[in-house]
């Protein structure tokens, strides 16, 4: 598909474009640092800076409409978090948060249930660490780097499967097609955010993810969970609630 303006703010990108193909116009004018790619298959946001990107907890109200939370004029993307467990009438996410070096959420090897055990075993950790630099680990790696000192992390969150390692597709094939989202590392050291506009299988995701250059990947709650926003877009698949979710700031 030949490269075209949307609206005269975004670009639309060919499919197998490697980010950043092109410097996509910032729809506030500023953060250079920032970029929007729109394809007929995804919405990615990307930024050079990985302290720009924040975990907002909703544990208690959920977040159906991600606009909502995004009024500020600081917020350039948004999208859903990790998953979650509905427990009264709270929201609560299965493995590790950490936003601003505080833990919102323990890491599923910190729980002792059998469920989380199982859990560790395909999680992976997406993590900041306080000199800026982005990583991405499965939890069962994370635990023998870090255990349960997170002193030197100022951002993290925890999902799964990893989708993409060292630039190579790191999960197995599946039936279930769904809506899918996820948090990549660039090979050039920029994060990002992306979420499917149709369904995919994990694989399907992994391998376009591996394609447009990620270096690393980590499978986000998708599904009826997912969620993107940026100004002028407003994607959700359903109204469903989400614990938390991922944005990207340019302040």
């Amino acid at each position: 598909m030949a490269e075209k303006l949307l609206a005269g703010k975004y670009a639309v990108l060919p499919e197998d474009a490697v980010v950043p193909a092109k410097e996509t116009p910032n729809p506030f004018g500023a953060a250079p640092s920032c970029n929007l790619a729109i394809t007929n298959s995804y919405f990615l946001a990307t930024t050079k800076d990985p302290k720009s990107l924040h975990i907002v907890s909703l544990d208690r109200v959920g977040a159906s409409d991600l606009r909502k939370y995004c009024s500020e004029s600081s917020v350039f993307a948004a999208i859903n978090g990790n998953y979650f467990d509905y427990r009264k009438d709270e929201l609560v996410p299965t493995g590790l948060v950490i936003e601003n070096g505080r833990k919102l959420s323990s890491a599923s090897y910190e729980r002792n249930d059998e469920k989380s055990k199982k859990e560790t075993k395909w999680y992976g950790i997406f993590y900041v660490k306080n000199d800026g630099s982005a990583g991405m680990l499965k939890s069962s790696e994370f635990r023998k780097n870090y255990g349960t000192d997170f002193s030197g992390i100022t951002t993290a969150i925890e999902c799964g499967p990893v989708l993409v390692s060292n630039g190579e597709v790191a999960t197995g094939n599946t039936k279930d097609s769904r809506p899918r989202s996820a948090i990549i590392v660039m090979d050039g050291g920029q994060v990002g955010i992306i979420m499917t506009k149709k369904s995919m299988t994990l694989k399907q995701f992994a391998e376009q993810l591996a394609k447009i250059g990620a270096a690393d990947a980590l499978n986000l709650d998708g599904g009826s969970s997912s969620k993107f926003y940026s100004e002028g877009i407003n994607k959700s698949f359903t109204g469903r609630g989400v614990a938390n979710f991922i944005k990207i700031t340019t302040d």
